[in-house]
């Protein structure tokens, strides 16, 4: 029928249709891994089993198809890499604090993933995180933390003793519980956030945090 039934792998390196089969004449070339048109007959090598002489052919490597390693990530636009399954990434985030308005204080807190698994840690005010709170509330994966201004994304864990990823959830998790809370000046969510930062080499984002590298806060009385 002359046409893939799913996208070129290669990209408009093989043309700028990339449904197209070896330039719409299968007759005489043949593309087995979608990478290259061979440009032989099959009558060259239908009694051998060998796809013409190119550098894809089974012949050169008794593993078959060694030549495709040869073409990962090597398109621009393109990448065959494999995904890292166990990456583990981390940075954080401020968004600023609805009541306040967006020129106001921000609200800092974490994110990291794992896995390609999401979560954050933030620490938000009893007092649904208002000016009347007293105690601070450490939070997992909640609703409130998420948009906002975010720092590079860190991969390392300056510790050396885990992914930043477990850094992050050591250092959040070890913060105390419920805090001592201070919404204009801290100890607030903005410590909590510089607190984790600090031990696992996070950079803050630009935006103003009342609160950030203030002492971390005590237990809630």
């Amino acid at each position: 029928m002359g046409v893939w039934t799913t996208a070129d792998p290669i990209g408009f390196l093989g043309g700028i249709n990339l449904y197209q089969y070896v330039e719409s004449n299968p007759v005489n070339s043949k593309d087995i891994l979608g990478l290259e048109s061979d440009g032989n007959s099959h009558s060259d090598d239908s009694d051998t089993g060998n796809y013409g002489d190119s550098a894809n052919s089974a012949s050169d490597d008794s593993e078959g198809f060694h030549n495709i390693s040869g073409y990962m990530g090597e398109f621009p636009g393109q990448d065959y890499s494999p995904a890292i399954s166990d990456e583990s990434r981390a940075k954080v985030c401020c968004r600023p604090v609805p009541f306040v308005g967006v020129v106001g204080p921000t609200h800092c807190y974490t994110e990291d993933q794992q896995n390609g698994v999401k979560r954050t840690f933030g620490l938000i005010g009893d007092d649904h995180g208002g000016p009347a709170s007293t105690s601070g509330i450490v939070h997992e994966n909640n609703p409130f933390d998420a948009g906002g201004v975010c720092g590079s994304w860190s991969y390392e864990n300056p510790n050396n003793n885990g992914t930043v990823s477990q850094c992050v959830e050591n250092a959040a998790t070890s913060y105390p519980n419920p805090s001592e809370y201070s919404f204009f000046t801290g100890p607030n969510s903005n410590t909590f956030a510089s607190t984790v930062a600090k031990a696992c080499g996070l950079d803050k984002p630009n935006a103003w945090s009342p609160g950030w590298g203030h002492d971390p806060a005590g237990s809630a009385k």
